[in-house]
């Protein structure tokens, strides 16, 4: 069998994508408990797309893995991708609006998460896209 170019990156980024969407899926339980209790919409919209991209990116994740060897599951991985990139910026501007309609000042995103959770979905895109071009 040929190995594909984008096989190690996608079975790489698959396990990783994993592990981040266990985490942030962790990490929206706790938040919508918060969001509730101060009684913000807009955090609670913010922690449901926080949520609903972890478990995308588990799923794509698994995808990923499973589909590192056929050429012709690209163009899930790529429309996976994409849409855990959509959620996670989606959610990360929900989140800061949130916090300032709540008049809460100075406190941002961390810089580091948000780039993390746009790397991986692009990794696993670049991946894709090269075992696309091979096939």
């Amino acid at each position: 069998m040929v190995k594909l170019p984008g096989e190690r990156l996608l079975l790489v980024v698959g396990i990783l994508l994993i592990i981040a969407g266990v985490f942030n899926g962790f990490g929206a339980v706790r938040n919508i408990s918060d969001a509730f209790q101060i009684n913000s919409s807009t955090l609670v919209v913010a922690t449901i797309f926080l949520f609903l991209a972890a478990a995308l990116e588990i799923i794509t994740g698994i995808l990923g893995i499973a589909g590192r060897k056929r050429v012709d599951r690209w163009t899930v991985l790529v429309l996976f991708g994409g849409a855990i990139v959509a959620l996670i910026l989606t959610s990360n501007v929900m989140y800061y609006v949130g916090l300032r309609e709540l008049g809460v000042t100075g406190v941002a995103n961390s810089p580091v998460s948000i780039i993390f959770g746009i790397l991986l979905p692009v990794c696993l895109i670049i991946g894709a896209l090269r075992n696309r071009k091979h096939g």
